[in-house]
């Protein structure tokens, strides 16, 4: 790849991790990530999503990485599960 193309590689995971904070805050969980990271960084989530998605949580946080692989479709269906994931694991 010649440096524009990795310039547009860097840029649409950039938007890609805003993207996936943006739909965390649409089921109400607080998601971040450092300036110039495509990590994004949120609650741990049930056994049960972290077995589905293979995440590795530590501690009390998770996280995804916004790699090119990564879609706003994987996205959307990950959030979508985080959220039946919790919406069942509470009393």
């Amino acid at each position: 790849l010649h440096e524009e193309g990795l310039a547009t590689i860097v840029r649409r995971s950039l938007e890609l991790a805003d993207y996936a904070i943006e739909k965390f805050a649409t089921i109400g969980i607080e998601a971040w990530r450092n300036s110039d990271s495509i990590t994004v960084v949120f609650p741990r989530p049930p056994v049960s999503l972290t077995e589905k998605w293979v995440i590795a949580p530590q501690g009390d946080i998770a996280h995804i990485i916004t790699l090119p692989h990564v879609t706003r479709e994987v996205i959307d269906s990950f959030v979508h599960d985080y959220a039946e994931a919790r919406d069942s694991s509470q009393p």
